[in-house]
């Protein structure tokens, strides 16, 4: 069972996700409210992850634009996938994650409950290694 429970054993974490989302957890990981900062937070990590990996030098380029640049048949990952359909089920997936979830939370307060928000920060750290392991 433990591995159904990854918040339990945060070793394997992201290191940008440990220092700057579960520090904010520290003083009521019970509070939507604070998971609301959590979720806008690593929404920013994995843009940012999305730039360095994808080697995009433009800081103004976000969301979905961001993601169809690194993942586009002519993006800057396009290369380490043999087969296109891989390729893009990562442009969809990433861009699905941008949109229903990193956008909402940079626009607007959204109080997630503790389970949605911890539900988040594992899939999001899954997405981050997936990410390290196209560089």
């Amino acid at each position: 069972m433990k591995y159904m429970t990854p918040m339990s054993g945060i070793n394997e974490f992201d290191e940008e996700l440990k220092t700057r989302c579960l520090p904010l957890l520290a003083t009521g990981g019970s509070d939507s409210m604070l998971w609301d900062s959590v979720v806008r937070t690593a929404g920013v990590i994995l843009e940012e992850r999305l730039r360095d990996v994808g080697s995009i030098s433009d800081p103004n380029l976000t969301g979905q634009g961001l993601v169809n640049k690194v993942f586009n048949n002519n993006g800057t990952l396009a290369s380490k996938f043999i087969v296109d359909s891989e390729r893009q089920g990562y442009r969809d997936l990433y861009a699905g994650i941008v949109g229903s979830f990193r956008n909402p939370s940079a626009h607007k307060l959204i109080d997630p409950t503790p389970e949605e928000g911890g539900a988040f920060i594992i899939f999001l750290n899954l997405l981050l290694k997936k990410l390290e392991a196209l560089r």
